[in-house]
């Protein structure tokens, strides 16, 4: 017979192992809880995906996770959502009302803008899988991921209000990477009021195109900014003789039944001093020598024709030159007339390319996607689209376009702080010689470059004293911050 030590014992082993087995069936049963969990929550994703429309799966979603945020580099809230009890009575917040609406777009009677492009994002959770399930085993909901920007807010306010009461828009991107730093368009819309206001903003009565991105989406004749383009086809076509141009302005010229002016009499000029006074006939006479199919696939490589952004709505800058162009066409495109059209963005990132040592660069507005955690679940990566111009050919545009504003057309550019170069343009858009937009486009500074800006102003008359004003301020204003 076993001893009472002995029983005792054994009882107790049997109780140690009573509480294994507990905590083991308690463990499994959680285990257990949460692969079903797993299982379930990527079966019923699935089943989703093949059976919805295009956003209902990220629409149901609403009832597990609160929409994510819009920030700015600068991690300002542009956009949020503020709880309701529910997810319907969740209300979209655009804390800064006007002043990136043609940025974030809106959430109601529809969605543009990043609030589109990025619907599925911030309405997913990237938070870790046990936060989740914590969240869900509370009735409660999940945040989702976070959409960052490449602007800066105190830039795009600082251009929000250069602009004042012009309708147009002002374009600021890093020149080596692409990323956009600020990108304003007037006039404009308040997001939050969207809904209420819808009747108006699509009124056939509202000219005004509150909801147009101009930076993106407008489209416009690109004036004297074009020579650059003329500037860049002439020196890829005669690689030894360029600097050798010369064309003597008495202040038109004439070719065929077709007559160009200039404004004024320039006399003799060469190449340097034809951009500097943006001489339409040297350029005009540039551009009757070149080969046209050839400067409509320049043109092609500089983007036209092509969707330039990703994240944004937006529009193809157009060109008709071709092979068989006719004079009279090819005469008004040389220097930015005729049926060719551009979008800002487009004409920033040709500056920009000269800026980047000649290598074109995809625009982005996104800098990357992260959870509300802050941790980076998507980066954008800067990429580089082509070559466009030599080292040389880049040296050159960088003497014709610092000369434009040391002594050209547009010395109203000029900042204490650095060498600013850019170009000016004054595109009629109707048979009034007096209808003009204002362009102004330039990088700074010009010998190690770091932004390229452009500025275009609807009916804003000439470039030079209205619209290089406002590249000199903000190159200023850069440096004064810094």
């Amino acid at each position: 017979m076993k001893s009472n030590e002995e029983k005792e014992q054994r009882k107790k082993r049997l109780n140690e192992n009573k509480h294994i087995i507990t905590v083991g069936v308690i463990l499994g049963l959680l285990l257990g809880a949460m692969l079903g969990y797993f299982v379930w929550f990527m079966v019923s994703e699935r089943q989703e995906t093949m059976a919805r429309t295009e956003n209902n799966r990220y629409d149901s979603a609403g009832t597990r996770v609160i929409r994510g945020d819009i920030i700015t580099s600068d991690r300002v809230a542009i956009a949020y959502t503020q709880p309701g009890s529910t997810a319907d009575e969740d209300v979209r917040v655009y804390p800064f009302h006007e002043l990136f609406a043609p940025i974030s777009g809106y959430t109601a009677m529809g969605r543009t803008g990043l609030e589109g492009a990025y619907h599925r994002t911030m309405m997913t959770t990237s938070l870790n899988f046990m936060e989740v399930f914590r969240n869900d085993l509370l009735n409660q909901r999940s945040m989702g991921d976070r959409v960052v920007m490449t602007i800066d807010s105190d830039l795009q306010y600082y251009c929000y209000t250069l602009l004042g009461e012009y309708n147009g828009s002002i374009t600021v991107v890093d020149a080596e990477t692409g990323r956009i730093l600020a990108m304003v368009s007037k006039p404009t819309f308040d997001p939050n009021l969207v809904k209420e206001q819808w009747s108006e903003l699509v009124s056939e009565d509202n000219k005004s195109g509150n909801l147009l991105n101009r930076s993106t989406q407008g489209l416009y004749s690109p004036g004297s900014t074009f020579k650059i383009v003329t500037a860049i086809e002439y020196m890829r076509e005669n690689p030894e003789t360029y600097r050798d141009f010369s064309y003597t302005c008495n202040g038109s010229i004439t070719i065929g039944d077709h007559t160009v002016h200039c404004e004024g009499a320039h006399g003799t000029v060469n190449m340097e001093s034809a951009m500097a006074y943006s001489c339409n006939g040297a350029f005009v006479t540039m551009g009757m020598t070149l080969d046209r199919g050839k400067y409509g696939e320049l043109i092609k490589e500089l983007g036209f024709g092509s969707k330039l952004i990703d994240e944004l709505p937006s529009s193809k800058s157009t060109s008709t030159i071709n092979r068989g162009t006719d004079d009279f066409e090819m005469m008004q495109t040389v220097f930015g007339q005729g049926q060719t059209m551009e979008s800002p963005l487009q004409n920033v990132m040709i500056t920009a390319m000269i800026a980047n040592k000649g290598v074109m660069m995809k625009p982005f507005i996104v800098d990357h996607l992260e959870d509300a955690n802050g941790i980076v679940t998507e980066r954008t990566e800067p990429r580089e689209l082509k070559q466009i111009l030599t080292a040389e050919q880049v040296d050159y545009l960088n003497q014709l376009l610092t000369a434009t504003v040391n002594y050209g057309t547009s010395p109203q550019a000029q900042s204490p702080y650095c060498q600013v170069a850019g170009k000016s343009g004054t595109a009629q858009y109707s048979s009034s010689l007096e209808r003009t937009h204002a362009w102004f486009t330039a990088y700074a500074p010009a010998e190690d470059t770091t932004i390229a800006i452009t500025i275009m102003l609807e009916q804003g008359g000439h470039g030079s004293p209205n619209a290089a004003p406002l590249a000199s301020a903000i190159v200023n204003y850069l440096y004064e911050r810094d």
